[in-house]
């Protein structure tokens, strides 16, 4: 299945303001919220990614996700979701879908803005090779996210993998992307194990997005997923 290209490229009605100079993401954070940037310790350009986690970033995105979901008391239907990836990724309705039930842990059909918030900053992190700092930041929400709770320890490799599909990777890629570790897809991974591996992961996406940073671009983030059989995949 090839995804679909959206009517019109479009980025999400977010502020993308340049301050004049700024700083990253200097220390842990565990929840959402606009508490981590200065913009008075190093002359530099901010990247989008870490603008959505300074004051005025994150209050753009928040109320970006206040305006759009007014009509559903402050959540996103599975439709307003679809709507919303359709403009701002390459995904075709397939695939947008699978990721709705990957926040919408519950089960519920809603997803809130905590949720909105560690899509759009996947996405951002992706796009601007910031997929480490993703990880230094919320690798603990992404982890309960995936077991579908807050307490489990372990995840399966189908569980796992889930991650890995929010990123755009197959199952073949992930796995050829962590053959050093030699590992069995029918034993359970930890919590430390799936940090372990998903850096490494990150790590091969960050850098491929910094060799590709100077290619023309539609506007529209491009996530490549690959439904035909990888033929270099060994899982097996």
């Amino acid at each position: 299945m090839t995804p679909r290209t959206p009517a019109a490229s479009a980025t999400p009605r977010v502020s993308n303001p340049t301050p004049n100079s700024g700083a990253g993401i200097k220390k842990p954070y565990t929840g959402t919220g606009p508490l981590l940037i200065s913009n008075k310790q190093e002359n530099k350009e901010l990247s989008f990614f870490n603008l959505l986690y300074t004051d005025m970033g994150f209050k753009n995105c928040q109320k970006f996700f206040q305006d759009e979901s007014s009509a559903t008391k402050g959540t996103f239907t599975e439709n307003q979701f679809i709507h919303f990836m359709r403009e701002l990724t390459d995904l075709g309705d397939y695939q947008i879908v699978e990721m709705f039930d990957i926040f919408d842990c519950d089960d519920t059909g809603i997803i809130g803005f905590k949720s909105f918030f560690l899509l759009f900053s996947l996405i951002a992190a992706l796009e601007t090779g910031n997929g480490k700092q993703f990880l230094y930041l919320h690798l603990d929400a992404m982890f309960e996210l995936i077991a579908r709770s807050s307490t489990a320890t372990h995840v399966t490799w189908q569980e796992f993998i889930r991650f890995g599909y929010l990123m755009g990777i197959n199952e073949c890629d992930i796995y050829n992307y962590l053959s050093m570790f030699n590992i069995n897809i029918f034993h359970k991974i930890s919590r430390e194990e799936f940090e372990m591996y998903y850096f490494v992961v990150v790590d091969t996406l960050d850098e491929r997005k910094k060799n590709t940073k100077n290619e023309p671009t539609d506007g529209t983030a491009n996530f490549c997923y690959d439904t035909e059989e990888d033929k270099r995949c060994s899982i097996m």
